[in-house]
C-alpha cells in the first residue's frame, strides 16, 4: 500500500500468459501511500472517500475493465483479479467492497492474505497528525492540494510514526505481525466504501459466491523455516471462507526453491511469480531457467490460466487439486496433501 508498480518486476511480464494460455491479461497501477490513503474524512463530507482512494482507483480499473474488455478479445462476464503481497491485500480488500461486488468472479491472493485494515480512530488521527504537521488549519485543509508531493509524504510519514507510537505506549497496537507491520498503512474500514474488517461475516457474504486460490512460498521471509507471517492467515482466511460456505477455496504452498547465489534465495517471497506468468525462462536472473523448471512453470501459469476460466485449477503434469482442507504443495514434484 505504500510502494510499487505493475511494473516492477520482469516477472510482471503479460506476454507469456497471454500467448501460451489465451487469457487477456491487465495489469494496473493506482495511488499509493498519502495519496491513496489519507484520511481526511474528519474535515468533512467532501474527504468522505479519501482514506479509500487507492482502493477506489483500482475500483475504476475494474470498471474500465468491464466496459472495454471486449475491444481486447475479453469476457467482462468472466474477470479474476490476483496480486502478490500488498497485491493480494488488495485482492482481500475488493472482496469486502460492495462497490465491486459483480466486476470480478474470481479472486487468488498470493502471499497478501489480510484479516484486519485500519479503523477510522486510527486512519483519522494519522489525517489530522498530518495535516497539522503541514502547518494547515482545519479551516483551510483544501489548500493540502497545492503542496508538493514530497512535503506532504514526509508529513505523513511523521504522522504514521508518531500513531505506531502512541500505540505502542497504550497497548493498542494489533498483536497479529502483519498487522503491526502494516499499521496505519492500510485501507479503512470507514462503513460505506468498506463496511467491515474482510475476516467477518458481513464481509465475507459479500464474495461468498467467489472462488478462491489462496497460499504462500515456504520460506517467504524467513531462510530456514516455514514463514510464520502470511502463512498463518492464509490459512485463517481459508478455513473462514470455508466455515462461512463460501465457494471453494484451494490453497496452496510454492515449495520450489531457486539455485541461483548457491540457494540462498530459497522459496523468497515473491519466488512464484515468474511462475504464475509463465516467465521462468524470461527471469533467468531469479530462477536460473533450467528447463525442468521452466516445465514447471508452464504447468503453474496453466494452473492459474484454467482457474480464471472456469474455477477449476487444472493442469497437465499435476496433481488434481481439491479444495480446502487440502493443500497443494507446489514443487518439481508437486503433492497433495
Amino acid at each position: 500500500f505504500r510502494a510499487g508498480s505493475g511494473q516492477e518486476l520482469i516477472s510482471y511480464d503479460g506476454a507469456s500468459l497471454a500467448r501460451n494460455h489465451g487469457v487477456v491479461v491487465v495489469t494496473l497501477n493506482h495511488r499509493l501511500n498519502v495519496l491513496g490513503f489519507l484520511d481526511l474524512s474528519a474535515y468533512g463530507h467532501k474527504y468522505a472517500h479519501s482514506g479509500n482512494a487507492g482502493m477506489l482507483d483500482i475500483v475504476k480499473a475494474l470498471e474500465w475493465v468491464r466496459d472495454n474488455i471486449s475491444n481486447f478479445g475479453g469476457d467482462p462476464g468472466n474477470v479474476t483479479i490476483f496480486g502478490q503481497s500488498g497485491g493480494g491485500g488488495k485482492v482481500c480488500t475488493l472482496m469486502a467492497m460492495p462497490a465491486a461486488r459483480g466486476l470480478f468472479g474470481k479472486a487468488i491472493v498470493q502471499s497478501g492474505s489480510i484479516t484486519e485494515l485500519a479503523t477510522t480512530a486510527c486512519s483519522r488521527r494519522i489525517g489530522t497528525y498530518t495535516v497539522e504537521n503541514l502547518g494547515l488549519r482545519a479551516s483551510g485543509v483544501d489548500a493540502i492540494k497545492d503542496i508538493p508531493y514530497e512535503q506532504l509524504l514526509a508529513a505523513y510519514n511523521k504522522a504514521l510514526e508518531r500513531v505506531r507510537t502512541e500505540a505502542r505506549a497504550d497497548g493498542t497496537l494489533p498483536q497479529n505481525i502483519l498487522s503491526m507491520i502494516l499499521y496505519g498503512q492500510t485501507p479503512v474500514v470507514d462503513g460505506v466504501d468498506i463496511p467491515a474488517q474482510p475476516s467477518t461475516p458481513q464481509a465475507l457474504a459479500l464474495s461468498k459466491d467467489i472462488p478462491v486460490i489462496i497460499g504462500t512460498t515456504y520460506h517467504e521471509f524467513t531462510r530456514d523455516r516455514e514463514d510464520p507471517i502470511f502463512r498463518p492467515l492464509a490459512l485463517q482466511q481459508a478455513a473462514d471462507r470455508s466455515a462461512a460456505g463460501c465457494a471453494p477455496v484451494y490453497l496452496y504452498r510454492f515449495d520450489w526453491q531457486s539455485p541461483v547465489l548457491d540457494g540462498a534465495l530459497g522459496s523468497t517471497h515473491c519466488m512464484e511469480l515468474p511462475f504464475v506468468f509463465d516467465n521462468v525462462a524470461l527471469h533467468c536472473t531469479l530462477t536460473g531457467g533450467w528447463p525442468d523448471d521452466v516445465q514447471l512453470g508452464h504447468r503453474v501459469s496453466a494452473l492459474w490460466s484454467s482457474f480464471a476460466r472456469d474455477g477449476r485449477p487444472e493442469a497437465d503434469g499435476m496433481p488434481q487439486w481439491e479444495p480446502y482442507p487440502k493443500n497443494l504443495n507446489i514443487n518439481t514434484q508437486s503433492s497433495i496433501n
